[in-house]
């Protein structure tokens, strides 16, 4: 009792907190940041987390969106917040992965500033053109590029981002060149096809799903190691005779220096959420991959293992003349 009394003695003397490991957290309400419009494949996703895990801190869930940039400017806005648990964004292997690589302009380091709470999910993308397109497959859309050279065009959700990646892989794999129109979020790019303002798109069964069944797009192929059960008419590009490897993915993300504790209690709760059973079959029939859940150890381990393949990514985007804006 007495060495207590001399440490709290000793802590009142130098002005320091006594009890400041024990601080409740939160203490207001949470934000998290998704760097990118309404209407792509993260918007949703977010939105099923943010009830539960709202609940579950005691505080609300505040969704932002703040699109551009294939989606740095929310995540800068997220590294340079106060590292305290109040604020978090979604980031994806694009942002976390290719960017920082192919930039030498990066607003901050995402090693130091942004800190992984889990990966989310994988991503998988359908590739769709507008319903009167001359195709009707990935090999008739081949044939058509080759019979007619610089005729096609394929939008994105922004320059270096995943579908601009699908695209250069297509474009090496095929030996053709369908050229890039960059929109600033994957709801505009999708929706520029569906008005046929250009030939293809690529995002989520979860995006293009419902346009593919109301007849507003048509699929040509599913970029995944199997067929999507949602939308099982769809051949993947290796049917088709092209291996296109896989998507992507959506992990959850703090600002670099916020509190092991906090980003812990954050892994377990939203981990809990996504492995329930409710959530679990929606993501999974979203996303057509079940939910992943990684712990922070995990997450970092996985950015270590997938920098040989960023690498190769990037340069086929340089050889490509990709040039950052």
């Amino acid at each position: 009792m007495k060495a207590l009394l001399t440490a709290i003695g000793a802590a009142f003397v130098l002005g320091m907190p006594v009890w400041a490991g024990a601080q409740p957290y939160p203490t207001k309400p949470v934000r998290i940041i998704v760097p990118y419009p309404p209407g792509g494949p993260q918007d949703p996703l977010v939105r099923l987390i943010q009830g539960p895990l709202g609940e579950a801190l005691g505080q609300q869930i505040v969704v932002e969106n703040r699109a551009g940039a294939t989606g740095l400017i929310g995540m800068t806005a997220c590294a340079r917040s106060d590292p305290d648990g109040h604020t978090l964004c979604t980031v994806t292997n694009d942002g976390m992965m290719i960017l920082p690589r192919l930039r030498s302009d990066m607003p901050f380091d995402v090693n130091r500033d942004l800190v992984g709470i889990t990966q989310l999910v994988h991503t998988i993308q359908i590739l769709v053109t507008p319903p009167k397109s001359p195709f009707n497959d990935f090999r008739g859309m081949v044939a058509y590029a080759k019979a007619n050279p610089g005729k096609l065009n394929m939008s994105s959700f922004g320059l270096g981002g995943g579908v601009h990646q699908l695209l250069e892989a297509i474009n090496k794999a095929a030996g053709i060149k369908i050229a890039h129109v960059p929109y600033k979020g994957s709801g505009p790019a999708v929706q520029a096809a569906v008005a046929a303002e250009v030939d293809l798109a690529a995002s989520t069964p979860q995006v293009v799903g419902p346009l593919i069944r109301a007849g507003k797009l048509k699929a040509l192929a599913i970029r995944s190691e199997q067929r999507n059960a949602e939308l099982p008419d769809i051949p993947t590009y290796r049917e088709q005779g092209y291996d296109l490897g896989s998507g992507g993915w959506f992990a959850l993300a703090a600002p670099g220096k916020t509190p092991k504790a906090i980003v812990e209690r954050l892994n377990r709760e939203v981990v809990r959420i996504i492995k329930s059973p409710g959530v679990r079959e929606k993501i999974t029939a979203a996303f057509g991959a079940p939910p992943i859940g990684s712990t922070p150890e995990e997450f970092a381990k996985m950015m270590r293992d997938e920098a040989r393949h960023a690498d190769e990514m990037v340069a086929l985007l340089k050889a490509a003349g990709y040039k950052p804006q």
